[in-house]
């Protein structure tokens, strides 16, 4: 049961999400300034969704909010598929929690922090339902992420030449920075042997 409601906010369509939020940070009518004025919180009701100092920073937690259960379910099987026998002898050896924690737990979990962590950067380089449909960009373009960029020439501004060039461009961007962290991240002959 506690599995599944911990699923709710992945399992939520992207635009229903981002509207329900746009909706909770309404400046006159949202919830969240409601409850920060009413209990003297804040002074006056914050333009969260226009304020350009706010708005990047409020974009980021309600992403994290949308992927944090992913990340628990796949570090959660990861965690047990760790055998316990480790654990055991581990404590046996006279090893602490934050030896289990450094020596077992993270190792045990390093391939699925690993692929976890590629899936969520290749997400957000490509992700604009939630910035889309809550800012379309702006204010003053400070949520303007390149998807959104590439979105706006071709449909917007009817421009599929210049469109289909910046997505070629993002598309290596994507792939050096996915090259990269594959590099980074894989392990080192030495440590391999």
């Amino acid at each position: 049961m506690v599995r599944s409601l911990t699923l709710l906010p992945w399992v939520v369509p992207g635009i229903v999400a981002a509207t329900t939020w746009a909706w909770m940070f309404h400046t006159e009518f949202g919830i969240i300034n409601y409850m920060m004025t009413s209990t003297g919180a804040v002074p006056k009701a914050l333009n969260w969704l226009g304020d350009p100092d706010l708005v990047m920073p409020l974009l980021i937690a309600i992403n994290v909010w949308k992927l944090f259960p992913f990340v628990a379910i796949m570090v959660l099987a990861g965690l047990q598929s760790i055998p316990s026998d480790l654990y055991e002898a581990a404590r046996v050896d006279g090893a602490n929690f934050w030896h289990e924690v450094w020596h077992i737990s993270l190792p045990g979990v390093r391939p699925v922090l690993t692929a976890v962590t590629l899936l969520l950067v290749i997400w957000a380089l490509n992700s604009i339902t939630i910035i889309y449909a809550i800012t379309k960009g702006g204010p003053a373009n400070k949520t303007l992420i390149t998807p959104i960029q590439i979105f706006r020439t071709a449909f917007e501004s009817v421009n599929f030449n210049q469109a289909a060039a910046l997505s070629v461009i993002f598309f290596f961007v994507v792939i050096a920075v996915v090259a990269v962290y594959i590099k980074v991240s894989s392990p080192s002959p030495e440590a391999a042997k």
